[in-house]
């Protein structure tokens, strides 16, 4: 996944990455910062922008990239996986963090206070 002039484009291989074809699913995401995975249940998950100076948007795609849809911004396109689940910070505009045991449902957690 990427940017060409302003557009995001979506590349997919369903062979382990020896060969690659480009969906046809695109979107106008300008020069923002774009993140994506594909959850465990399948969905293709995109964030394009990660701060609020960048007007976040978000899309899904349930069909390997041949389209997409907007969702409502949500934690998940950069989660990192961790022992029991998975985890994506709220960086850089909060210092929280989301906690998810399926990549799919998520929980916020404040950071600890000083002692």
């Amino acid at each position: 996944m990427g940017r060409v002039t302003g557009r995001l484009v979506i590349w997919r291989s369903t062979d382990g990455g020896a060969s690659w074809r480009q969906a046809t699913a695109t979107a106008d995401v300008a020069n923002r910062t774009l993140r994506a995975t594909v959850r465990p249940d399948g969905v293709l998950l995109i964030q394009a922008g990660i701060s609020a100076a960048e007007q976040p948007m978000m899309f899904a795609s349930t069909d390997g990239g041949r389209s997409l849809r907007s969702v409502p911004l949500g934690p998940g396109a950069d989660a990192r996986p961790v022992p029991g689940g998975y985890v994506q910070t709220g960086w850089p505009d909060s210092r929280g963090a989301w906690l998810s045991a399926d990549g799919v449902t998520w929980s916020w957690i404040d950071p600890p206070e000083p002692s």
